[in-house]
């Protein structure tokens, strides 16, 4: 004996679709912790924040530079 194959109609698609799904559990998302930052690092994210014109770091001056036309955004320190 073999067994027919059932055609998929509109009728058993639309049955399928109400059955009650399991709800989806959210996981806490943990904060990582990075690498601590060098004291550099410290202080050059400390002069972007403060918009600082320059900053010493180990008796070297940085100056501060706005980025191009193409991104004006962009904000770095150079040594003066």
């Amino acid at each position: 004996m073999v067994k027919r194959k059932t055609r998929v109609t509109q009728k058993n698609k639309a049955s399928k679709k109400n059955v009650a799904k399991k709800p989806v559990v959210k996981k806490n998302k943990t904060k990582r912790s990075g690498k601590k930052m060098n004291a550099f690092m410290k202080t050059l994210l400390d002069a972007k924040k403060k918009v600082l014109p320059t900053f010493k770091y180990k008796g070297k001056t940085f100056k501060r530079h706005v980025g191009t036309k193409k991104n004006p955004s962009f904000v770095f320190y150079k040594k003066a």
